[in-house]
């Protein structure tokens, strides 16, 4: 990759940081590596970023190994901030939510209808509110998620969405009661 001067490097748009590939120290100041690193970390999209707490820890740390391999350097800094980000949603559990919410759309599809349009006739968005209050219990390869609903009108009713998933055997069972 050519050595362009800090100057022309903030003309750039978020895109090229996603595909610039390796920083090497070559004659580049630390301003200039520190800012193509934090420019990638802002390039990743809001949902992993998310993931990734005390970010500029993280710029400094990463902006210090380019400089001390120089042009030795194979880092890249949109690929290490991905990286990250999926290790760290990994230990969250949201791959697991994920796959979940992903299955239940494909495989439910009437029963995740009347899910979305309660939700969407409260005022919340069904993904948003899934992510954000679910219950998850593992045994062994059983996965049981449950998600009260918010009450409506002025009979308060609540409702409860469960699914159980087994990964064995793939059976995978949604209720709305």
């Amino acid at each position: 990759m050519k050595s362009l001067p800090l100057s022309k490097i903030k003309k750039k748009p978020l895109s090229y940081f996603r595909t610039m590939g390796a920083v090497k120290k070559g004659k580049r100041k630390r301003d200039t590596i520190e800012y193509i690193v934090r420019k990638s970390f802002e390039a990743l999209p809001k949902n992993a970023r998310d993931y990734i707490s005390d970010s500029e820890e993280i710029i400094k740390a990463l902006t210090n190994i380019i400089i001390s391999e120089g042009n030795n350097s194979s880092i890249q800094p949109y690929k290490a901030f991905t990286e990250l980000a999926k290790h760290e949603r990994r230990k969250s559990g949201d791959n697991t939510k994920q796959f979940v919410w992903n299955r239940f759309k494909t495989e439910q599809p009437s029963l995740y209808a009347k899910f979305n349009s309660y939700m969407y006739r409260n005022g919340y968005s069904a993904r948003n509110y899934w992510f954000d209050n679910v219950a998850m219990e593992q045994n062994g390869s059983i996965i049981d998620c449950y998600c009260e609903l918010p009450g409506a009108g002025k009979n308060v009713q609540y409702y409860m969405l469960e699914i159980n998933y087994d990964f064995s055997g793939q059976d995978f069972n949604a209720y709305l009661y």
